[in-house]
């Protein structure tokens, strides 16, 4: 499959038209593709393929130069008008989504809380202490007692080898626990 994306890319009207215009208006074949298309044999390979031959494409936010997007395809509908109003309506989460793909891609690693033996509510209850909240917003939050929230943060302190709930959370950050403080 990837062979014949790439064999063919520079001919789909799609992708062509992207790169000509930097548009980020969803779009379907049918809007841009010419007679000539349809006879290529680009077409013929796709549609052999895949077994489509209808599609709509969704622009995402991109860098100078390239192209991301969605493409929905589907077998001899058409995309009506009201598809293109909702493909619209969906490119701001999709972006959304892509940020925070970029985000994650670009933070720094955590460290393992199993080399300091923090246990994964333990983490949870640490993440939530970094929020501000209280041991009782916290239990809340987890739906367990305030009572068994203080056991873990006392287990937290005891592991990180403080007494109070800023010192933890320095050495939490310290030891890439929890991810830096942005000012």
């Amino acid at each position: 499959m990837d062979a014949l994306i790439h064999s063919h890319m520079r001919e789909h009207p799609l992708l062509r038209h992207y790169a000509q215009t930097a548009s980020r208006t969803p779009l379907a074949l049918d809007n841009v593709a010419t007679g000539s298309w349809w006879k290529s044999e680009a077409y013929r390979a796709g549609k052999e393929a895949i077994g489509i031959d209808r599609q709509l494409a969704i622009p995402l936010e991109s860098r100078p130069g390239q192209i991301r997007g969605v493409i929905m395809s589907r077998d001899n509908i058409g995309y009506s008008d009201r598809d293109l109003e909702y493909a619209d309506l969906a490119r701001p989460p999709l972006d959304m989504v892509a940020a925070h793909e970029a985000e994650m891609f670009t933070s720094p690693k955590l460290a393992d809380p199993a080399e300091h033996k923090l246990t994964p509510r333990e983490m949870a209850v640490l993440a939530l202490l970094d929020e501000g909240l209280t041991a009782y917003a916290i239990g809340r939050r987890l739906s367990i007692k305030e009572a068994t929230v203080n056991k873990h943060k006392e287990n937290l302190y005891r592991k990180l080898g403080v007494r109070d709930r800023v010192s933890a959370l320095r050495k939490a950050r310290a030891l890439d626990l929890l991810p830096p403080i942005i000012r």
